[in-house]
């Protein structure tokens, strides 16, 4: 009845995205029935600055005992810059350790790692003098590179504060949440976008991005995450309602670094308006 009242609605079913990032995580643990607890091989893993050696507190440590079938624990560390595993019994050799360092330091990767009780890792201070991937490959924008230009950054919100970004406007798409708050309540993804777009900074305590003279724009289309919902997914709903209201805002660009989701005819509708508006969608 609703299709023949409404013959242009499309019914679509709701789906959620990630942000376009990769994480290992543990899918197998040491089970906790006693008998497995009180054999467990126990592992201390001790993050430290390789420059000053002191610790690194809220680095994510991810140790696999077999990476293909994502079996092995993993933790954070603590204001010591230490974690304490549980692995398997009889546990010699890590088929891989990753760190995942919250910010300030590069991460590590290690391969057949042989274990001791203690394991070390030091962890290299982001210089941000040095010449990263980005600069290597585009080289380091000028201050007027970008200018007349709007992107529209469709993430998780863009630090509002940062004195290296600079935000024109935006809207937050997420239901039941106020669309004036656009700024990073999803995360830091999408800061990190938009500091490789547009960042204004200057070495060695900013950085600067491709274009920046470009105005950014926010819209923030994950919620914000809670005690039941950690890390919550972006609805496609969101994502279609965020670029029609960057085609609104006048954007030239939008960047959606987005995963995790099937294509769904939604987004690809609003997609396809935005390009019929001129607006060009990165995704």
């Amino acid at each position: 009845k609703l299709r023949a009242l409404h013959p242009g609605f499309q019914v679509v079913p709701e789906q959620f995205f990630r942000p376009a990032v990769h994480f290992y995580q543990v899918h197998t643990r040491v089970k906790s029935a006693t008998s497995a607890v009180t054999t467990a091989r126990k592992v201390t893993i001790r993050v430290t600055s390789l420059a000053t050696g002191s610790p690194i507190r809220g680095a994510n440590v991810v140790a696999f005992t077999n990476f293909a079938t994502r079996e092995g624990d993993g933790g954070v560390t603590s204001k010591t810059g230490m974690v304490k595993l549980s692995l398997p019994p009889g546990t010699t050799v890590l088929d891989r350790l990753y760190v995942y360092p919250d910010n300030g330091f590069w991460g590590s990767l290690q391969i057949h790692l042989n274990l001791a009780a203690t394991v070390d890792v030091r962890l290299t201070p982001i210089d941000l003098a040095s010449q990263d991937s980005v600069r290597f490959f585009a080289g380091s924008g000028s201050s007027t590179h970008g200018k007349g230009v709007k992107v529209g950054v469709v993430d998780t919100g863009i630090a509002l504060s940062h004195p290296d970004l600079k935000v024109a406007g935006g809207e937050c798409t997420v239901e039941g949440e106020s669309s004036n708050a656009f700024g990073p309540l999803g995360g830091d993804h999408g800061s990190h976008c938009a500091g490789i777009i547009a960042a204004r900074g200057t070495p060695p305590k900013g950085i600067a991005g491709i274009a920046p003279g470009a105005s950014l724009f926010s819209f923030r289309v994950f919620p914000k995450p809670t005690a039941a919902d950690p890390e919550p997914g972006a609805s496609n709903f969101a994502i279609a309602k965020a670029i029609d209201r960057g085609v609104a805002a006048g954007c030239d660009l939008l960047n959606l670094s987005l995963g995790g989701g099937n294509p769904d005819a939604a987004t690809q509708a609003a997609i396809q308006d935005a390009r019929n508006a001129g607006c060009v969608v990165i995704a």
